[in-house]
């Protein structure tokens, strides 16, 4: 059973352990680049595996802390999962690291105008 399907089956705690060990062993072996695990992130959010997407891309930004495109991805999970605290925290680390990323810019806005 992948990952995804051990998420479906409710399995989560398991489907979160399987995805961190994939992500680690591919980014070890060096198969894995920062947009491609970018890449995992958004193909669990559009999968509705919110909490997945949220440990794909807090392991992005663990690997690479100096982009901001990590934070600006882990704030729009935390967004999707409605912590919007957290979600506001990354935005303003991507904005920190890139003043002129308009996507976190806007998504703070957003949240500030919806709360």
């Amino acid at each position: 059973m992948n990952a995804a399907q051990q998420y479906d089956a409710r399995e989560e705690e398991i489907a979160l352990t399987s995805i961190k060990e994939i992500l680690k062993e591919g980014y070890d072996g060096g198969i894995l680049t920062e947009e491609m695990i970018n890449q995992i992130g958004y193909d669990m959010l559009t999968k509705n595996m919110i909490d997945i997407a949220i440990e794909v891309f807090k392991f992005n930004v663990e690997r690479f802390p100096n982009s901001y495109l990590t934070y600006d991805s882990l704030g729009e999970a935390y967004m999707e999962k409605e912590n919007y605290g957290l979600a506001i925290d990354n935005f303003n680390k991507s904005l920190e690291i890139n003043s002129h990323n308009k996507n976190a810019l806007d998504k703070i806005n957003e949240i500030q105008k919806n709360r």
